[in-house]
C-alpha cells in the first residue's frame, strides 16, 4: 500500500481569526483549471503554533501525494463558501507533473519589506500568505535539487515545486501572469544556487582533517592572536581596510584557515557576519571568487587536539589533556618531554546541557565508561562547578575523589569552551507539565531527571511488553467479570485525567480479609503503566510521609499504587491521607530561601485488611470525603488456581503499552475534542450528584465516580474495549447503602451516643440522685443534652463542621444559637446541644 504524506504546514500566528480569507476572483485562471485543490484547517499544536492541515471536501484529511484526495477548483470553492467557519482557506498541491513552483518568503513586514522580497515578488504573480506575514511568488520552474537549494541559508526564503500543498489567498501583491523563462532563472540562480561541490572537494581533499562545527570555529578564531581583528570583522567593522570588499576577503581568509577550507562553512559563517551584503554576496562570481582566493595551503591543524566520537558526534579533548587506554591524563612538558599525569580512570564527557522547564534549574547529561559499560546520568550544574557537590557523584558510581575533583571540574570547564554542548529541556517529574502529559516511553522533547533513588525506581518501572491487543486479551477480558477489579483498573487510567478535568486528588481503597486477591487487583491496575510488582510500579505503606510526598510529586498525574496498609505505621496514615488529598506538599526552608512546594493531582490506589479510614484516630468526617471504599472479595467465586494463573502467566505477558497509548491519545486531542469530553464528564457528575441526594459525603464522592466512569467511556471510544461503565453506578449504589462512613457525621454521633450509653455514670438522668462528678450529658424533660466541653474534647478541630452537619440532617435540635440551647438544670442554666429524640429511636439507643 502506498504511504501517503499527510503533511501539515506551520503558520506563525497567535489569533487564528486574523487570517486572510480567499479572494476567489483574483486567483490566476490557469491554476483554477487544474484539479489539484484542497481545503485546509488550522490546528494548534502543543507549542502554540498553528499548523495548516489539508482536508478534502468531505472533511477528511487530504494528502499531498494522493490525487484521489484532491478536487476541482469549483468543488473546493463551493465547499468553502458552504462552511467558511469550518475551514481556514484553500490550497493548491504542487506535483512533479505540473510546471509550477512557489517561492515562499516568510516573516515580512509588509509596510517595509526587505529588498529581496521586493525583487522576488516583482517578477511574477505574488500574493500575501494567510497570516499576512509572508509572500507567495508563483512561477513556472523545474527545481533541480542537485543544483539549487530548497532554502536560502540564514534567510526566510524557500522554494517548493512538488509534494507539498501551498495555501492560496488571491490577496494580490503583484498582478502579473505566472512568469517563466529567463526572468525566473535569474532570481533562482541568484538566491538558490548551491556552492560548487566539485570545487569544495578539490580544495579540501588536500587537507583531509576533521571538521569543526560553527561554534567551535568561532571560539577558536576569537581566542587566537588575531581575535580582536576577527571580532571587528564579524561585527561588520571594516574601518581599517581600503574597501568593504577587501574586508570581505580578509574575513574569508580567516574563515578558510579555521574551517580547514570548508567552502560551505565559509559561506555560511560569512553570511552570519556583519559584513554580509545580500546584493553583493548573492552574485555567484563575487562570492565564489572571494572564497576561492581565500583558501589556504596550510589550514589550522592541532596535532595535540584529540578527537573522540561520543554518541555519534565529534568531541574534542582540550589542549593539555590526553586520553589513553580509557583514562584521562593531564599533559605537561618537562625538560622537553611530554609527561602524563593521571586525572581520572575514565573520560567524563558532557553531551547535553538541560534546563528544567518548571524550575529553570540547569543540569548536564554526563557520560563515562564504567568497566566497558557506558553510563549516562543527569547531574546538577553545581556538581560541575563545586568540588563538594561533585564528590556526591560517587553515590552514582562516578570515579571522583577529593584529590581529583577540582581537576575534573577544570577539565570540564575547558571542554565546554571548545565543544558545542547542545541545550535541551528537562523535567524533574512526569505527568502533566506545561500542557503536555510527559510519559517515559513516549518520544517527547524532554529529558526526565528523577531526583532520588525512589523516583528512579518509579521511572524505570514504566516499561512496556506486548501489544494493546495482548493487554486486552490477557488482562482486560479476564477481569471483566469482576466489577471491583475493573473499578480499580479504571481508576488507574482516570488518574491522568484529574488535572484537565479539575478533579482533586483522592484515594480508592480496596479492603477485605487476607488472601482474597487484593494485591493481585493492584497489580492489574499497575499493568496499565508498567511492571506490575512491588519491585516495579507498586509501592508499600512501609515508608515515611516525606517518601509518600516525594513520590506523589514525581508521579504528578499518574496513579500512586500502594499495597498492604497493615505493613506500615498506621499512626502516620491520617497525615498521609490529608496531605495527599490536598495535592500539595509541605513548604520547607532551604539555605537560599524556601524550596518550591511540590504539587500533584492523582489517584492513590490502596489495599489492606481494614478500611484505610479505620486507622484515623479522630472523629473526622473529612477523611471519608477523600476515600472511595471498595470492600470484600475483588475476585468473587474464582477457582483456587485462578489468581496464581493471572499473576504468574497473564501479568507477565503484557504491561505498560495500554497506558502509553492512552496518554498519546490525550496529548493529541484538539481543543474541540477536549471540550466535548469535559461536557460528557460534567453530565456524568451531575447524574451521580442526583443519585447522592442530600448525603454531602456521597455528593463529594460523585466527582470521583464520574471521572472513573468517564475513563471507561474514553477507553471504549478509542480502543473499542467493550467495558460496561454501569459497574461504576452499581458500586456507587453499594457505597451509599453499605458504607456508613459515607454519612460520617451520622456515624460520629452514633459512636458518641454508644459511648455515653456504656458510661451512664457520666450522664445525669435522675435529679433524685447526686450530680455526677464528671458530667458529659444530662436529660431534661425526656431530651438528651450533650455538654459542649464533652463535644470539644471528642470532636477536636472539626467540632463546628460536624455540629453544622448534625443540624443540617436534623440529628440535633434547633436552638436559639444554631444548635445550642440554654437549659435550666439543677438550679443552673447550662448551654448544651439537644439530640433529636428521633435520632435515638433510629439508632436504637435509650437512656
Amino acid at each position: 500500500m502506498k504511504k501517503h504524506d499527510w503533511r501539515m504546514v506551520k503558520m506563525v500566528i497567535k489569533n487564528f481569526k486574523e487570517i486572510l480569507k480567499p479572494k476567489f476572483d483574483s486567483i490566476p485562471n490557469e491554476l483554477k483549471k487544474a484539479s489539484q485543490w484542497v481545503l485546509w484547517k488550522g490546528k494548534q499544536n502543543n507549542h502554540e503554533v498553528w499548523e495548516k492541515v489539508p482536508c478534502q471536501t468531505n472533511g477528511k484529511l487530504a494528502s499531498s501525494t494522493d490525487p484521489n484526495t484532491w478536487a476541482s477548483f469549483a468543488d473546493i470553492q463551493a465547499a468553502y463558501e458552504y462552511a467558511p467557519h469550518k475551514y481556514g482557506g484553500i490550497g493548491f498541491v504542487l506535483t512533479k507533473d505540473d510546471p509550477y513552483a512557489v517561492m515562499d518568503i516568510d516573516s515580512v513586514n509588509m509596510k517595509t519589506p526587505p529588498p529581496y522580497a521586493l525583487e522576488l515578488s516583482n517578477i511574477s504573480f505574488a500574493e500575501q500568505s494567510p497570516s499576512k506575514t509572508g509572500i507567495h511568488v508563483w512561477v513556472k520552474f523545474n527545481h533541480d535539487k542537485e543544483k539549487y537549494m530548497n532554502k536560502v541559508v540564514n534567510s526566510n526564503i524557500e522554494i517548493y515545486d512538488t509534494g507539498r500543498f501551498m495555501t492560496v489567498t488571491g490577496d494580490v501583491i503583484t498582478d502579473k501572469p505566472i512568469a517563466e523563462g529567463e526572468s525566473v532563472q535569474l532570481v533562482v540562480d541568484k538566491y538558490f544556487t548551491r556552492l560548487s561541490k566539485k570545487l569544495a572537494l578539490m580544495e579540501t581533499n588536500e587537507h583531509p582533517l576533521v571538521q569543526l562545527d560553527d561554534k567551535s570555529v568561532i571560539q577558536r578564531m576569537l581566542s587566537s592572536k588575531n581575535g580582536e581583528k576577527i571580532k571587528a570583522l564579524l561585527n561588520g567593522d571594516w574601518s581599517i581596510y581600503v574597501s568593504h570588499s577587501e574586508a570581505d576577503f580578509a574575513l574569508c581568509s580567516h574563515l578558510a584557515y579555521w574551517t580547514r577550507n570548508n567552502i560551505e562553512q565559509i559561506d555560511r559563517l560569512f553570511k552570519s557576519s556583519g559584513l554580509y551584503r545580500v546584493e553583493k554576496w548573492s552574485r555567484d562570481d563575487y562570492r565564489m571568487e572571494t572564497i576561492r582566493k581565500s583558501l589556504c595551503e596550510t589550514p589550522y591543524s592541532d596535532s595535540s587536539e584529540q578527537l573522540l566520537i561520543v554518541n555519534g558526534k565529534q568531541t574534542f579533548i582540550p589542549l593539555g589533556y590526553k586520553v589513553d587506554g580509557g583514562n584521562l591524563y593531564q599533559t605537561k612538558i618537562i625538560k622537553g618531554l611530554e609527561v602524563l599525569q593521571l586525572i581520572c580512570r575514565t573520560v567524563p564527557i558532557l553531551t547535553k546541557r538541560l534546563v528544567d522547564i518548571e524550575t529553570f534549574e540547569e543540569g548536564y547529561e554526563l557520560r563515562w565508561n564504567d568497566n566497558q559499560k557506558e553510563r549516562v546520568e543527569i547531574v546538577s550544574s553545581r556538581s560541575m562547578a563545586e568540588t563538594k557537590e561533585m564528590l556526591n557523584l560517587r553515590n552514582i558510581g562516578f570515579p571522583v575523589t577529593s584529590n581529583n575533583s577540582r581537576k575534573i571540574i577544570e577539565f570540564l570547564e575547558k571542554f565546554q569552551t571548545i565543544n558545542t554542548v547542545p541545550i535541551g529541556k528537562s523535567v524533574g517529574r512526569i505527568g502533566l507539565i506545561k500542557g503536555e502529559i510527559i510519559h517515559p516511553l513516549l518520544e517527547q522533547n524532554f529529558t526526565i531527571n528523577p531526583q532520588s533513588s525512589g523516583e528512579r525506581q518509579l521511572h524505570q518501572a514504566f516499561k512496556e511488553k506486548g501489544t494493546l491487543q495482548d493487554w486486552k486479551e490477557n488482562i482486560l477480558d479476564v477481569i471483566k467479570p469482576f466489577p471491583k477489579v475493573m473499578f480499580m483498573t479504571l481508576s488507574s487510567f482516570a488518574s491522568v485525567l484529574l488535572h484537565d478535568y479539575d478533579v482533586p486528588s483522592f484515594i480508592v481503597d480496596l479492603s477485605g480479609n487476607t488472601s482474597q486477591g487484593k494485591s493481585t487487583a493492584l497489580k492489574v491496575a499497575s499493568s496499565v503503566w508498567g511492571v506490575p510488582s512491588l519491585h516495579g510500579y507498586m509501592q508499600t505503606f512501609n515508608a515515611t510521609p516525606i517518601s509518600f510526598e516525594r513520590k506523589s510529586v514525581f508521579l504528578n498525574s499518574y496513579p500512586f499504587i500502594v499495597d498492604d496498609s497493615k505493613s506500615g505505621d498506621y499512626r502516620i496514615y491520617e497525615d498521609i491521607i490529608y496531605s495527599f488529598a490536598s495535592g500539595r506538599g509541605r513548604a520547607r526552608g532551604a539555605l537560599q530561601g524556601s524550596c518550591l512546594e511540590g504539587t500533584w493531582q492523582q489517584i492513590m490506589l490502596t489495599s489492606g485488611e481494614a478500611k484505610l479510614s479505620s486507622y484515623v484516630m479522630k472523629n473526622s468526617g473529612g477523611v471519608e470525603g477523600r476515600i472511595v471504599h471498595i470492600e470484600d472479595e475483588p475476585f468473587l467465586g474464582v477457582e483456587n488456581n485462578f489468581l496464581t494463573r493471572l499473576h504468574n502467566d497473564n501479568l507477565g505477558k503484557t504491561y505498560g503499552v495500554v497506558g502509553k497509548e492512552f496518554v498519546r491519545r490525550l496529548n493529541n486531542l484538539s481543543p474541540e475534542e477536549k471540550d466535548k469530553h469535559k461536557k460528557q464528564y460534567r453530565d456524568l457528575r451531575d447524574n451521580y450528584i442526583k443519585l447522592a441526594g442530600e448525603n454531602h459525603v456521597l455528593r463529594r464522592l460523585s466527582n470521583y465516580y464520574a471521572i472513573i466512569h468517564h475513563a471507561a467511556e474514553l477507553l471504549n471510544e478509542w480502543f473499542a474495549f467493550g467495558i460496561d461503565p454501569k459497574l461504576c453506578i452499581e458500586l456507587f449504589a453499594d457505597d451509599s447503602l453499605n458504607n456508613a462512613g459515607t454519612n460520617k457525621p451520622y456515624e460520629i454521633l452514633g459512636n458518641l451516643l454508644d459511648e455515653l450509653s456504656s458510661h451512664l455514670i457520666t450522664v445525669d438522668n435522675d435529679p433524685q440522685k447526686p450530680t455526677p462528678s464528671h458530667m458529659n450529658a444530662f436529660i431534661k424533660d425526656g431530651t438528651l443534652y450533650l455538654m459542649r466541653n464533652y463535644l470539644k474534647e471528642r470532636l477536636g478541630a472539626d467540632m463546628i463542621t460536624i455540629r453544622r452537619e448534625w443540624q443540617k440532617q436534623g440529628l440535633t435540635l434547633k436552638g436559639k444559637d444554631n444548635d445550642t440551647t440554654s437549659v435550666r438544670h439543677r438550679s443552673n442554666t447550662i448551654r448544651a446541644v439537644g439530640v433529636n429524640p428521633e435520632t435515638l429511636t433510629l439508632l436504637g439507643i435509650s437512656f
